[in-house]
């Protein structure tokens, strides 16, 4: 997709949709929900907080999202990167499991 459009936006923004998007295909599908990355998460307790609205698959969407985060911030031009580079840290902190 980036590719195509020589732009890495869409394919950023669309990559946390299109992973929980092939989950749940590959649950529906198969039959099995077995080793959705949400589930890697059990204990984190603050990062779980959403699976009572969204169930697993919110979390698989959130981690995704915050990797995506990380990853754009190294895409982006040097001069904007300060800003993306501390949004991704402060949403990886939020998901920071509790010791």
């Amino acid at each position: 997709m980036a590719r195509r459009t020589r732009d890495y936006r869409m394919a950023l923004v669309s990559a946390p949709i299109l992973w929980v998007a092939v989950e749940l295909a590959r649950t529906r599908i198969t039959g099995f929900p077995w080793n959705l990355l949400g589930t890697a998460q059990v204990e984190n307790v603050a990062l779980c907080r959403i699976a009572s609205w969204t169930g697993v698959y919110g979390i698989s969407f959130e981690i995704v999202l915050v990797n995506v985060a990380v990853a754009a911030a190294f895409l982006i031009p040097r001069e904007k990167r300060g800003a993306m580079i501390a949004a991704a840290l402060a949403a990886a902190a939020v998901c920071k499991p509790e010791a």
